[in-house]
């Protein structure tokens, strides 16, 4: 019955191996794509990042195209938090957005998502993404 439960706690004596694998090896994780920010900025697998700024700074757009990029190029599984982007439609909305260059939403100069192509983006969406 509880076969698939993993053990959480361990002592720090049952993880040598682990930290033995870790020596010498970088503290970098996965680079951002804007290379003005040069090494000050990266990704570390299971490590969380927040980002906080001023109201309409960009921060959404920001860190959507930094996600969607990590996702191509990384194959990364991301998880998404956001309070004030919307309801779980309208960030993945965003997202298919990022990931295409075109919105399911009637928006003046930009094609619109839609079929096939709808369906495809959704479901590599769905391999790389958690809301």
């Amino acid at each position: 019955m509880f076969e698939n439960i993993k053990k959480r706690f361990y002592l720090i004596g049952e993880c040598k191996e682990e930290v033995r694998a870790l020596m010498g090896k970088p503290v970098e994780g996965a680079l951002t794509q804007f290379r003005s920010f040069g090494k000050n900025i990266s990704y570390v697998p299971g490590y969380h990042c927040l980002v906080a700024a001023n109201p309409v700074s960009g921060k959404s757009y920001w860190v959507m195209s930094e996600v969607v990029n990590l996702a191509k190029r990384d194959n990364a599984i991301i998880m998404v938090f956001s309070p004030e982007m919307g309801d779980r439609g309208e960030i993945i909305a965003t997202l298919l957005h990022m990931y295409t260059g075109k919105s399911i939403y009637a928006r003046e100069g930009i094609p619109l998502l839609q079929g096939d192509e709808l369906e495809k983006a959704q479901k590599w969406l769905n391999n790389h993404f958690i809301i």
